[in-house]
């Protein structure tokens, strides 16, 4: 084995990536080696190895304090520490750093001061800093101490598109109101559910609303005869999707004409549905879009009312009809049997395969993982499965002698590549040599580079296969280690024996970054990784 010193000062790197999870509970399930909390002395010896963008998103595990922030104030990153709620925040913190906080980030995502809930929010210190803030990230923030006054007092700083959406606002009557010409009202007509909603102020301003943002509004006081009285104004189209409605089968009837049906069938999961509601407006739904629905009380009588309107290849995927053998033999020529094939809610037997095996799409069952898979059921219909979809189903019992009694279905360029990264079979070291040998031999054929590596991509990733120093040997100018389009390989592969001489022994061939990330490679490697190892190797270099 390399000396840990040794192998690390070459690949310093590496370290840098696995000191992470040294020093990261969240990353680290050791419990022996966590910090559940930090000193002020822990912090200042590993000042050198600590990421400080990590750490200035850190909580209450970190003693904040004027003493921390002000020993390590070049580390630390000021924004993130701006948007970091477990801060000791006080008038005192905040002036004190005045000119390193970001009062504005400039982005509606990134960490401010502005966005911050966790500051003692008064009408003072808005005041004391109102030419640093974000006005339109104040706009949203909840823990602002809105006050009818304080919202006059900079009505003319204020987003009044945030303010219109900020539902901690003292919302009312009278704020509506008294600043009407500022309000956008399309946001508070849609997104705003914190306002005293009621018929007499959808009446108050009725020729301010945005009505077709109103249709969808879930926190309106909706009753069937609020809705006529409103009748002509109402987006019927959103109305129809609106889950908060009073959905009954009179409401349904009264608006009959009204209803955009296709909504209603398609997106609108509050309704009552029953077979008798169905039936009542039979004529009206959408039934290929009732087709998918999985809250449909579905039965034989319900499919009979519809058999010629239905989009029987929605019907034929969905789970949550009442399977049986019964209903499958009722409409045996209406069913969609490719659709079929893949659904894994049927009551799956040897005997409903054999009932309908001209009907099947074999391709499709193939790829079934819901099928009674057993060895008997592969090698009786031996003749019509595809190797392709049997050999990446990890539901079949693969095992060597059922793998090489169906060779000539699955010994495909394709196929075999698919056997071998399916995590389902049951992995010797002599299949896995066997198997693997083969598709080495495949690879030698007149195949394109870009296909080789493919195969080799899905193989690489298998965590079933006996891996073993001997078996990666064996292959080593054959696996994906890592670097071919992002995809992880060997590197990213926990179930590898990894250790420090394995590391080393192919230092030149693995994805260094994918490495640092793999869980398994920090729990192998662990023992190795003490702070004094860390500070020697890593030394003062941020």
């Amino acid at each position: 084995m390399p000396d840990p010193a040794t192998f690390f000062r070459k690949h310093n790197g590496f370290l840098r990536d696995l000191k992470d999870r040294f020093y990261y509970p969240a990353l680290d399930s050791s419990q022996a080696r966590r910090h559940d909390t930090w000193s002020e002395s822990l912090i200042a010896r590993h000042a050198s190895g600590i990421d400080w963008e990590k750490f200035s998103r850190k909580g209450n595990d970190v003693p904040w304090n004027i003493t921390v922030l002000n020993r390590h104030q070049e580390r630390w990153r000021w924004q993130l520490l701006s948007g970091n709620e477990a801060l000791p925040w006080s008038r005192e913190l905040i002036k004190r750093y005045e000119d390193k906080w970001y009062w504005d980030s400039r982005s509606i995502s990134d960490p401010d001061l502005s966005s911050n809930p966790a500051l003692p929010w008064t009408a003072n210190l808005i005041e004391d800093y109102q030419k640093k803030w974000s006005w339109g990230k104040l706009s949203k923030n909840p823990a602002i101490p809105w006050t009818s006054d304080l919202i006059g007092r900079y009505a003319d700083r204020w987003d009044w598109k945030g303010l219109s959406r900020n539902e901690s606002l003292p919302w009312s009557a009278h704020l509506v109101e008294r600043f009407a010409n500022r309000w956008d009202w399309d946001t508070l007509s849609r997104r705003n559910s914190a306002l005293p909603w009621s018929e007499n102020l959808i009446d108050r301003f009725s020729n301010d609303w945005s009505w077709d943002k109103l249709s969808a509004n879930t926190a309106l006081p909706w009753t069937g005869d609020f809705i006529g009285r409103y009748a002509d104004r109402w987006d019927w189209s959103r109305l129809s999707s609106n889950p908060a409605l009073p959905w009954t089968g009179d409401l349904i009837s009264r608006f009959s004409d009204r209803w955009n049906w296709d909504r209603l069938s398609r997106r609108n999961h509050a309704l009552p549905l029953s077979e008798s509601l169905f039936v009542r407006f039979e004529k009206r739904w959408g039934c290929p879009q009732f087709s998918s629905r999985t809250d449909v009380p579905w039965s034989k009588d319900l499919l009979n009312q519809c058999l010629d309107r239905w989009d029987w290849k929605r019907i034929s995927r969905n789970e949550t009809l009442p399977w049986s053998d019964e209903l499958i033999a009722g409409f045996v020529d209406h069913w969609n049997w490719e659709a079929l094939s893949g659904n894994e809610a049927l009551p799956w037997s040897e005997g409903l395969i054999e009932q309908h095996e001209n009907r099947w799409d074999w391709e499709v069952l193939g790829r079934n993982e819901a099928l009674p898979w057993s060895a008997s059921l592969v090698n009786h219909h031996r003749e019509k499965w595809t190797g392709r979809s049997l050999a990446g189903n990890e539901s079949v019992p693969w095992t060597e002698k059922l793998i090489y009694q169906n060779e000539d279905v699955l010994k495909s360029q394709t196929h075999w590549r698919l056997l071998c990264g399916n995590e389902g079979v049951d992995w010797t070291e002599s299949l896995a040599v066997r198997c693997l040998d083969d598709l080495v031999q495949e690879s030698r054929t007149c195949v394109p580079k870009f296909e080789r590596v493919q195969w080799w991509v899905q193989v690489s990733k298998n965590e079933a296969l006996p891996w073993s120093e001997e078996l990666i040997a064996r292959y080593a100018d054959h696996w994906h280690w890592g670097n071919y389009r992002q995809r992880g390989g060997l590197s990213a592969n926990e179930a590898l024996p990894w250790s420090l001489s394995l590391i080393d022994r192919y230092s030149v061939r693995w994805n260094w970054s994918r490495l640092g990330r793999n869980r398994a490679v920090y729990e192998a490697l662990k023992s190795h990784i003490t702070p004094n190892l860390i500070d020697q190797v890593l030394g003062n270099r941020p």
